[in-house]
């Protein structure tokens, strides 16, 4: 018995959206505005969802990225988020409280990389030799850096990235080992980084930073990532990175540190929203707003369309239509605008339709 009620109801919630359908294609000017009006509060909030989503809430793209913490230096105008490599050097050392510690940035001008048929300009980035294990990069072909070539004149050494290996050399294996043309100057290649490495700046090849770290120079131009161990919280973090910061200032003074500075451990998925945050969360709650007054403007318009109806539901009510199916059936055209409007709002490349 449930079920013969269970199936008539689908029936007749199927009639019911038939009849929609064609009652909204006899009044095209109605259905028309209808649909543009909920088509772009839709495809509004949809392009800015995408966008909160990319930032805000999608974690990002390493393994185990909670772990993952930028370090820096504070001081009274704020946080510095580039590094020095004594700076680097003492981060290193705090092995109690980080598993990697890792520096890198974000590439210069370009590296010309000849041979073969035609010169090309890539994107060189400069890393220390715990980055790829740092970010959890896999290893397609060959191996990352060595030791003795993240030392001072540890030689020019490259590892190259998924995209570069396929565009350039065809995915060739035998490119591990032998020496490309950088600049003028031959570069062994140690490796080749795998396809799902993606980083924020894209990066055609690698290469070893080869700091001294015995260096003095108080000077900041490279960024530093951490990954944290799973038994320390980010305010032990912070508190070893105190102590740290006060073992700097008494050996490079406080000219390198002023004594109101420090270091500190931000989550590195923080750090890339940024200031970010506020503007993207008022702008989903402003076009979640637009979404909402165009869903009341179709409603008035609907209630507009029922009074023109009254003779319709009049006659229908006479014939025996219940309260209950009558509200059915105008819930049905609801659906029906929503169905095509939330369609149509989805971008004509994806094969999926939003529909509210």
């Amino acid at each position: 018995m449930n079920f013969r009620r269970l199936s008539a109801w689908v029936d007749g919630g199927w009639q019911d959206l038939r009849f929609a359908i064609r009652s909204l294609a006899r009044t095209p000017a109605f259905t028309s505005i209808a649909l543009v009006v909920i088509a772009v509060a839709i495809g509004v909030n949809t392009a800015v969802f995408s966008v909160v989503n990319a930032v805000l809430l999608r974690p990002l793209t390493y393994p185990d990225p909670e772990a993952l913490v930028r370090l820096m230096t504070t001081s009274d105008r704020g946080p510095i988020p580039v590094a020095s490599i004594p700076e680097y050097n003492i981060w290193q050392q705090q092995s109690a409280i980080f598993q990697q510690v890792a520096a890198y940035d974000w590439g210069g001008a370009g590296m010309n990389l000849t041979g073969g048929d035609h010169p090309e300009q890539v994107i060189g980035v400069h890393v220390t030799r715990g980055y790829f294990a740092l970010f959890g990069a896999t290893v397609v072909a060959g191996r990352t850096f060595t030791a003795a070539e993240d030392r001072p004149n540890g030689g020019h050494v490259a590892v190259l990235s998924y995209g570069l290996w396929k565009r350039r050399f065809g995915g060739n294996r035998e490119i591990v080992g032998s020496t490309i043309q950088v600049d003028g100057q031959p570069w062994l290649v140690a490796g080749v980084i795998g396809r799902d490495f993606v980083t924020d700046t894209p990066a055609d090849l690698w290469i070893p930073f080869q700091f001294d770290l015995t260096s003095q120079e108080l000077a900041r131009n490279f960024d530093v990532a951490a990954r944290v161990k799973p038994w320390v919280t980010a305010a032990q973090a912070n508190a070893h990175l105190a102590l740290a910061a006060d073992q700097f200032r008494r050996t490079y003074g406080s000219s390198a540190l002023p004594p109101r500075g420090g270091f500190s451990a931000v989550s590195l998925q923080e750090f890339s929203i940024g200031n970010t945050r506020f503007p993207l969360v008022v702008l989903l709650g402003a076009v979640g707003f637009v979404l909402l007054i165009a869903c009341a403007n179709v409603a008035n318009l609907l209630l507009a369309r029922a009074t023109v109806r009254k003779r319709e539901l009049a006659t229908r009510t006479a014939l025996g239509a219940g309260r209950g199916q009558i509200i059915r059936q105008l819930l049905a055209e609801s659906l029906a605008l929503s169905l095509v409007a939330g369609c149509s709002a989805w971008p004509s490349d994806s094969a999926e339709c939003v529909c509210f």
